[in-house]
């Protein structure tokens, strides 16, 4: 009784520990998960109104632009002086009347909610809550480019935290999997090793017990 106790005090002691480091982990990716997935899709915004300002041929450029929007879910609309549609992916008339609203309307940004994350000459990006419906916060960049459009191009922040969840849902689920098949692993590995140990024990307690017959 005592072998099979410590034999499964030691598994469960292993187990313990890899389920800790998973439960850590876990947590881990919750708390911080959001803030790295709304700093990469920042940073997808930011690269492409770099791209929209690059020297890449208008047909290439075009292609490029939409390719980067469908990839990271990217609304985008860029008008020219006159009011025209120059490019436009996903909701234009929404778009259309927010741009409409920060050029030429009042940009009050306490009343919107909004949080500047950065802000130059060329354009502002920042973080748009709603109060009233989450699923209708988004980051949003909008400005001036070099030839003078303006432009606006937003995400969605339902769609980030969206996925977020599902990474979190699949990432416990393969934890949990990887924890079954180390406990298996482990009993496996520490009743082999043990062996060796068990009957050096069962020696000793044989010679200090003076029972030298069966040796």
């Amino acid at each position: 009784m005592k072998k099979t106790s410590l034999r499964w005090k030691t598994v469960t002691f292993l187990l313990v520990l890899v389920a800790l480091a998973f439960i850590i982990g876990i947590v881990l990716c919750a708390v911080f998960s959001t803030r790295f997935f709304v700093s990469l899709k920042q940073r997808s915004l930011v690269d492409l109104y770099e791209m929209m300002n690059s020297d890449i041929p208008s047909e290439e450029l075009a292609e490029d632009i939409y390719g980067h929007c469908e990839e990271e879910g990217i609304t985008l609309l860029v008008k020219d002086y006159s009011g025209r549609v120059v490019y436009s992916f996903g909701h234009s008339d929404t778009m259309s009347r927010r741009l409409d609203d920060i050029t030429f309307g009042e940009h009050d940004i306490i009343d919107r909610g909004q949080e500047i994350v950065s802000e130059n000459q060329n354009y502002t990006l920042q973080v748009v809550n709603n109060r009233k419906d989450k699923k209708a916060s988004y980051i949003e960049i909008w400005g001036f480019l070099d030839d003078g459009n303006s432009f606006i191009a937003r995400s969605s922040l339902s769609t980030i935290q969206s996925n977020i969840r599902i990474s979190l849902g699949f990432f416990s689920i393969v934890c949990a999997a990887i924890l079954i098949i180390a406990a298996i692993a482990i009993y496996f590995i520490i009743s082999y090793y043990s062996k060796p140990i068990v009957r050096l024990a069962a020696f000793a307690k044989k010679v200090n017990e003076g029972d030298f017959g069966s040796l």
